[in-house]
């Protein structure tokens, strides 16, 4: 078999690496990547041009795009699970990959960014992705057999993903879960904990080496109330030992890596400590600033105080995120309008005109960021994909 053990982002004790050297970067999410590949390949819809998109990314300095892997909505999961459509299914995921190879920049594969998808086409409760007879849970196994075991000798895959946020729902009584018992009570994190282990896993079989983390959103300021409770109580907030039993909660062996989007940068300095002390990598998988309407930055911060307020916010985050030593960092979001027409249409509020980042003053952050990685010995990239493509 073929060596693949030097490939994309690797996790030991909780530091990140990239071709055997140390790992620091900044990148963006490409959401709907995959949807465009599918909507090109599976619907003949040529009117966007993905490979525009993604050469405008990497001519931006972009070193990596974190990407849904997969469908969002039930409906559609039956372009990859209905054996006869499945070589459409692979062709669209072979273009974005190889388009990821040839402008060099690398994935974050979210594999099951929306939970619900796989349950919902088999008709399984949510509570049954902790099972590993479920039938949904049979179908998750054979996707990470096919999509891990296909693209894994890639060096555009950097890391796998597990899903998206799926800890905010965690024992949250306002929801209309059912289980599978068919009663009313909340989803609880000892259900996210057994599925992160089920498909943790079984990447690991396959993958024993890629970064491989859930993609949690940063746990709720009062998660252990919320846990103990059951969702019936909500103070106290969080005491440092708590969030270390949220951070291992959301991330149970084999995981590696510990995913927070949107933290309170008033916690960012705790999490990455609770991250050293538990030997595990912390990555910010989405972040932005201030939702401010102002393509192209048009107003300037002395002509605007709204986009004052959104760079400075945007900066702010960035800073501490650095300042804190995190090893991988993902901006929301790259995309203009509605993508992926045919496919899972998803509005972005930040994005994109004309295939670069809308807001100049985040790709020029990106890109400050990344240079002082690269200059301090921290972002090889370049030796990365001379000695591996």
């Amino acid at each position: 078999m073929k060596d693949f053990s030097r490939l994309g982002i690797r996790v030991k004790d909780g530091v990140m690496t990239l071709n055997g050297r140390p790992y620091h970067g900044v990148g963006v999410n490409f959401f709907p990547a995959l949807s465009l590949c599918l909507d090109r390949v599976v619907y003949g819809d040529t009117r966007t041009d993905v490979e525009d998109y993604i050469r405008k990314l990497s001519e931006a300095g972009i070193p990596c795009m974190r990407v849904m892997f997969g469908v969002f909505y039930g409906e559609y999961v039956h372009l990859w699970a209905e054996k006869e459509k499945r070589a459409k299914y692979h062709e669209a995921c072979d273009l974005l990959v190889s388009l990821a190879e040839k402008y060099r920049i690398g994935i974050i594969a979210s594999l099951f960014w929306n939970v619900n998808a796989f349950c919902d086409y088999v008709g399984d409760q949510l509570d049954l992705i902790a099972d590993p007879e479920s039938r949904s849970t049979k179908l998750r196994l054979e996707y990470v057999s096919d999509i891990v075991g296909r693209y894994r000798f890639s060096p555009a895959i950097w890391a796998w993903e597990i899903g998206n946020e799926l800890n905010l729902a965690c024992e949250m009584t306002d929801t209309e879960f059912t289980t599978s018992k068919g009663e009313r009570n909340p989803f609880l994190t000892e259900y996210l904990t057994g599925y992160y282990k089920i498909i943790g896993r079984a990447v690991r079989e396959i993958d024993p080496y890629r970064m491989l983390t859930g993609g949690d959103a940063a746990p709720r300021t009062n998660s252990m109330a919320l846990y103990r409770s059951r969702g019936t109580v909500t103070e106290p907030e969080n005491s440092r030992e708590d969030n270390r039993a949220a951070l291992m909660w959301y991330t149970p062996a084999p995981l590696d890596t510990v995913s927070v989007h949107y933290p309170e940068l008033r916690l960012m300095k705790e999490y990455s400590e609770l991250a050293k002390e538990l030997k595990i990598a912390l990555y910010v998988g989405e972040f932005h600033g201030k939702l401010f309407v102002n393509p192209l930055d048009a107003l300037s911060p002395d002509e605007s105080p709204e986009e004052k307020a959104e760079q400075d916010s945007w900066n702010e985050m960035l800073d501490t995120y650095m300042k804190c030593g995190i090893g991988l960092v993902t901006q929301w979001c790259y995309g203009s309008y509605s993508q992926g027409r045919n496919v899972d249409p998803a509005s972005l509020e930040l994005g994109a005109d004309g295939g670069i980042v809308q807001n100049l003053y985040i790709r020029d952050g990106i890109n400050r960021a990344n240079s002082f990685y690269q200059k301090n010995g921290m972002a090889d990239t370049a030796a990365y994909w001379a000695e591996n493509l």
